[in-house]
């Protein structure tokens, strides 16, 4: 008869942990993210060649409850939830199978200039270590949210007025990601 010996595996660091059951639980029940729109110092922060310009302005701002408007919207492709009383998209993380096949969440977004100007795109999300991964007209970006920290993707373009420009993004992870929030300023 075999015994099981004692396992010399050494424990895990808390930050690889996932969350616990009370955690998760908190995220069902919890209440929307109240996310303010950029201010000037915290578009300073995120690329400091706009520190000395004037303020941005705010000329699209998507959110679950509201996902469209006069210069662009969002789509998402199986949303993991939508859920409208909390203001937030859960997102299920990409996972591929085999090349070519996948299961997850995409988001799909246009946005039309209104004038030919400097265009900041900036994705709140969160997340228990998740990677968001962003692409299209505002560049390939990738920003990451551990514990559920709010963060925070940017990217820029210089567009015409009239232009249309799109971008898509997908989370990585383990866990489930979850949109707050996708806003576009006038630098």
């Amino acid at each position: 008869m075999a015994t099981k010996t004692p396992s010399r595996e050494k424990p895990k660091p808390s930050w690889l942990e996932g969350p616990s059951v009370k955690e998760l639980k908190a995220l069902r029940n919890g209440k929307a993210l109240n996310v303010k729109p950029l201010t000037k110092t915290q578009v300073a922060k995120l690329e400091p060649a706009f520190a000395a310009a004037s303020a941005p302005t705010s000329v699209l701002s998507l959110t679950p409850r509201k996902p469209f408007g006069q210069n662009g919207l969002i789509d998402v492709y199986r949303p993991g939830r939508w859920d409208c009383s909390s203001d937030l998209v859960y997102l299920d993380p990409i996972v591929v199978h085999s090349p070519g096949v996948w299961d997850g969440s995409v988001v799909y977004g246009s946005f039309t200039a209104p004038t030919k100007k400097t265009y900041l795109l900036a994705v709140h999300f969160f997340g228990w270590d998740i990677t968001l991964n962003l692409s299209g007209g505002f560049g390939s970006i990738t920003a990451q949210s551990q514990s559920n920290a709010p963060a925070v993707a940017t990217g820029q373009a210089l567009l015409n007025a009239g232009q249309k420009t799109a971008f898509q993004f997908t989370v990585t992870g383990i866990y489930l990601g979850f949109l707050s929030k996708i806003e576009v300023l006038r630098l």
